[in-house]
């Protein structure tokens, strides 16, 4: 993901699959009692996938990240 010109990568505990969104039919809008952060709903194989903003995920479970970042280097 891109922040303000720096690339920031996210590590993760497990991956179940990686899809390409074609592959995924069109979902609905995440129940209201999902976090702000989950911004979609799909289904692949009958199981939910949710559609993450990590923008968002990151300012709800790490308030401050960006100003955490490493000065660029000039």
């Amino acid at each position: 993901m891109d922040v303000e010109r720096d690339t920031v990568g996210v590590a993760v505990d497990a991956v179940l699959a990686v899809l390409h969104a074609e592959e995924l039919p069109e979902g609905e809008p995440p129940a209201r009692t999902l976090p702000s952060y989950v911004v979609g709903v799909r289904r692949h194989r009958d199981a939910p996938v949710l559609l993450v903003d990590l923008r968002l995920l990151l300012d709800t479970t790490a308030p401050g990240w960006v100003e955490r970042l490493a000065p660029a280097q000039t």
